[in-house]
């Protein structure tokens, strides 16, 4: 599935570099979980965004129960959309907001979600080969993870299996507008890092969710099925392509010519 018909769009700002380098200045580092921010000169002009539980972290959030959880709430609040069991949790709760959910309300939900979140992310480990494969694609690649999750949970999850280091950014669901499978993180991203052309964005993510998310923005998708898979038949959903082995994704990088 070619990406490179995709509208080529970029703005760069040009230092005093050699022309065979794209050399522009960004201005946002994320380190240790903290949300100050420097101007660095990065001389990469390909991004990887990551999805993280299940993709490049393995921990063990019960979506069901935190589902099912949210949904007691919301039927308590009178908030609960006739259609919830057939909706991710993000998109149940926006759904409450439209059936005017209170501020304090979403407290309330929020909080339901940060416990599961925190307790399923309590033992997370990084994903078999995730690291290793990182630390080599950060010399070619921006890597910025966008995660529906709450940001200190994230951070504190990425910085205990080592991985935070490795990353450029880290979006969490604070920084966001609407969650995947909505495209906001993907829109604020992509002008916040505008010196980067779209066509060398691409999404890598385990879930539906992602992809949805990525297709909204016309954003090339690589699927990633380690330990968890989707029944993808049921999605028309493009998939640039797909592994199951940190191992491999340089060299499925280098088949569709993205970045190596």
């Amino acid at each position: 599935m070619a990406f490179c018909k995709m509208l080529p769009f970029v703005k760069f700002f040009y230092l005093d570099l050699p022309k065979s380098t794209i050399g522009f200045i960004i201005y946002l580092s994320r380190y240790q979980g903290s949300f100050g921010r420097e101007a660095k000169i990065i001389m990469k002009d390909f991004v990887l965004v990551l999805d993280m539980d299940n993709t490049i972290l393995r921990s063990n959030i019960d979506f069901v129960l935190m589902q099912e959880l949210v949904g007691i709430q919301l039927r308590e609040f009178g908030r609960l959309p006739a259609n919830w069991q057939g909706l991710t949790t993000a998109q149940i709760i926006e759904e409450a907001k439209n059936r005017g959910m209170t501020f304090e309300e979403a407290k309330d939900v929020w909080y339901t979600v940060g416990e599961v979140e925190r307790l399923g992310m309590a033992d997370a480990i990084a994903e078999y080969g995730a690291r290793d494969a990182l630390v080599r694609l950060k010399e070619r690649f921006l890597l910025i993870v966008l995660t529906n999750n709450a940001n200190k949970a994230a951070e504190e999850a990425l910085d205990r299996t080592d991985l935070l280091p490795l990353l450029d950014r880290v979006m969490a669901r604070e920084e966001m507008g609407k969650l995947k499978p909505e495209p906001d993180g993907l829109l604020k991203l992509r002008a916040e890092y505008s010196q980067i052309a779209p066509n060398k964005w691409l999404f890598v993510g385990d879930s539906w969710v992602d992809g949805l998310a990525a297709m909204r923005v016309q954003m090339p998708f690589a699927l990633y099925e380690g330990h968890r898979k989707e029944n993808w038949q049921e999605r028309d959903i493009p998939v640039l392509f797909q592994f199951d082995d940190w191992q491999e994704i340089e060299a499925k990088l280098a088949a569709c010519a993205f970045g190596i």
